[in-house]
């Protein structure tokens, strides 16, 4: 009996993972579990009891962990801390041997798990897929796929966007268009930014058969918080066109964009 019970024991602790971290909130209430991310004034602690719990970092009194994070305090440099400590309300301190390091909550701005190659990249995105399909007198089947992503890391941002239509009535293709676009942005302070840019458009049913758009110039964040983001962008496009009879043609141009997400 009794090895049965040690037996059961060990398969139980094997199979567990181990809660080792814990954040104190101001209010006296404490959750134990493991710290995943901190980014745009969000918490996110990973537990076993509730799975996932965002906790606003306003809130948070103090936290520890025995993980590897890497704690930053501006948008672009970052300490890597072996461990956190709890400290007095509203700091932490950031232990790395014999030179621990108590800062203030309120200077952190991020905090995430190490990567392999890019330590502070922070990926997001979503992929949108509608399908319309339509009996009547006349036939209609219409596909749309799009897609966007961003990726962070110090003073560059990547975005990725795509999509592909396609639209069939009475079997007969009035519709078949992909387009994909790349941008990256260098940020020369906090809220200035110059950017790159690069779209594609291939369509196989339209005379204009391809466009290529290539462009520069400086942009501007407003803000960027976990209630959305709203930016501006200036760019210099060179464009170059490119139709079905084998035709082509190409300008300059000067262009405004625009970006802004309101999460509700």
């Amino acid at each position: 009996m009794l090895s049965r019970t040690l037996l059961c024991l060990a398969v139980f602790s094997a199979s567990t993972p181990l809660l080792a971290d814990t954040v104190w909130l101001k209010n006296g209430d404490k959750l134990s579990g493991k710290i995943s991310l901190f980014d745009g004034g969000k918490l996110l602690i990973q537990t076993q009891y509730a799975g996932a719990v965002t906790i606003d970092w306003k809130q948070v009194k103090t936290l520890e962990s025995d993980q590897e994070l890497l704690v930053k305090q501006d948008a672009y440099t970052g300490e890597k801390a072996k461990s956190l400590t709890a400290a007095d309300d509203g700091k932490v301190t950031l232990a790395n041997g014999e030179a621990p390091k108590t800062v203030e909550l309120a200077s952190i701005q991020q905090i995430l798990k190490p990567k392999p190659v890019v330590e502070d990249l922070v990926w997001k995105g979503n992929v949108g897929l509608a399908l319309d399909y339509q009996r009547a007198e006349k036939d209609t089947d219409d596909y749309d796929i799009d897609f966007k992503t961003t990726a962070r890391h110090g003073r560059w941002r990547h975005t990725g966007e795509g999509e592909y239509n396609r639209e069939v009535q009475d079997e007969q293709v009035t519709t078949n268009n992909w387009r994909a676009e790349y941008a990256l942005d260098r940020f020369l302070t906090d809220k200035w930014f110059w950017q790159g840019r690069l779209n594609y458009k291939r369509d196989y049913v339209e005379e204009l058969s391809r466009q290529r758009v290539v462009g520069t110039g400086p942009g501007y964040q407003f803000w960027d918080d976990e209630l959305g983001a709203f930016s501006l962008g200036s760019l210099l496009n060179r464009t170059d066109y490119e139709y079905s009879d084998g035709g082509k043609d190409n300008f300059y141009s000067v262009a405004m964009k625009w970006d802004y997400n309101r999460y509700l």
